[in-house]
This record gives C-alpha cells, sequence and structure tokens, in this order.
C-alpha cells in the first residue's frame, strides 16, 4: 500500500465485469491507472508547497502541454492484478520520485561515482549505486505494458498511440504475472532529471522518435 492512500475495496457492486488484461480472466475491474494514482497527488501537493498558481501537474501530449488535474484512467485490471503492480513496484518507485525537500533517487546517484560519462549526461550502473533495480524494472514495464495493450483516453480530446511490444508483449506480462523472468530482448533505461522544471511534469509512455521501430524501452 503506498503511504497516506486508504486500503483498496474491491467494490464489485459498481465495478463493470470484463477481462483482466494481465492475468486475462473475467473479473470485475478497477478504474485503473496508467500513471499511478499516488503520483500526481504527489506532484500536486509539491506545486502547492511550493506555492504554484497551478498546482495541477502539467500533461505533455501529442499537440498540447498544460496544467491538469485529469488523471489517465480507464477500466483495465482488476482488483489482484493492480495489487501486484502496487507491491512490486508503485509502493517503492513513489518512495523515490522528487519531492520539495529531497529527490531519493537523484540524491543517491549524486553521492555515487558515475559508471560513463556523455557530453549530456552521466551514466549509473543502478545495481552498483545501490538501486533496487527490481522494483526500478518492475515498475517502468508495467507502465511500458499498460501503453501497449491499452488505447487511453489522455485528455484533450486525445487518444494514446499503443506502444508496439510487439513479440516481447506476451513475455512481459508473464514477467510482470511473477510467472517468467524478464525478457532477454529488453533493455531498461531510467533517465533522472535534475532540472527543477523537469520533476513536476508527467510524461505518457511513447515512441522516443515516430521513425523507432520499437519503442523506446
Amino acid at each position: 500500500m503506498i503511504q497516506g492512500q486508504q486500503p483498496r475495496i474491491a467494490e464489485t457492486t459498481s465495478m463493470p465485469k470484463g477481462i483482466c488484461k494481465l492475468c486475462q480472466k473475467t473479473k470485475p475491474l478497477e478504474n485503473s491507472h496508467l500513471i499511478p494514482r499516488a503520483m500526481y497527488q504527489r506532484i500536486r501537493d509539491e506545486n502547492v508547497r511550493a506555492s504554484w498558481s497551478n498546482p495541477d501537474p502539467i500533461h505533455v501530449g501529442k499537440t498540447v502541454t498544460a496544467h491538469t488535474s485529469r488523471q489517465v484512467t480507464d477500466y483495465v485490471l482488476c482488483t489482484a492484478c493492480e495489487d501486484l503492480f502496487n507491491k512490486k513496484g508503485e509502493t517503492w518507485m513513489i518512495q523515490q520520485v522528487w519531492r520539495s525537500t529531497a529527490f531519493p533517487l537523484l540524491d543517491r546517484l549524486n553521492l555515487a561515482h558515475p559508471q560513463f560519462e556523455f557530453q549530456d549526461a552521466l551514466g549509473y550502473s543502478g545495481t552498483a549505486v545501490g538501486i533496487d533495480t527490481d522494483k526500478l524494472g518492475y515498475f517502468a514495464l508495467s507502465v511500458f505494458w499498460r501503453a501497449g495493450v491499452h488505447i487511453w483516453s489522455v485528455g484533450f480530446g486525445q487518444k494514446s498511440t499503443k506502444l508496439d511490444l510487439g513479440i516481447a508483449e506476451k513475455d512481459i506480462r508473464l514477467f510482470l504475472l511473477s510467472q517468467g523472468p524478464i525478457p532477454q530482448t529488453i533493455a531498461l533505461i531510467a533517465t533522472v532529471c535534475t532540472d527543477q522544471e523537469s520533476m513536476g511534469v508527467i510524461v505518457l509512455a511513447q515512441r522516443e522518435m515516430e521513425k523507432r521501430r520499437s519503442p523506446l524501452v
């Protein structure tokens, strides 16, 4: 459970029934989030603390970039699979993101020696600096997978574009269910923002460039 959230109670009488896209069983479906609900709340709380005139997170879309309180949701996952995502990645991840007094993930990197140095970035081994790469990787793959198996209404009259996960989609799904290893065809690179402006922005999972044959993961 994410700290500060109320316990999840399955109200099956008000939840539509359908096929959960993760376990593929017919069950009552939760109003699932593409980006965890707690992430929106954390950003908004920090923006309020910083006295922003509009504390809502900034949504970066294909044609519109704007503050919005709208969260990207749809009936996609059952309660059990929502809880699995929560326990195996989301709870940990929400403790690593920026807040006004600290940015735990960045703070850890600032104390470590980079493994690679590029012109505009430093590269680190997550394992070497003590980051729980299992939880980081699980969280990241869960978001990419959600963006690859469902078309989401992202606001401002826009729909998400499905990420083409190709033949890796089934293996990712089994990994997320703890029924298989992480696919060997996948490499995950996490970018940690160092500028204050980017820390209050939510960017949905998308292709890095339209010409890529596969999504950047």
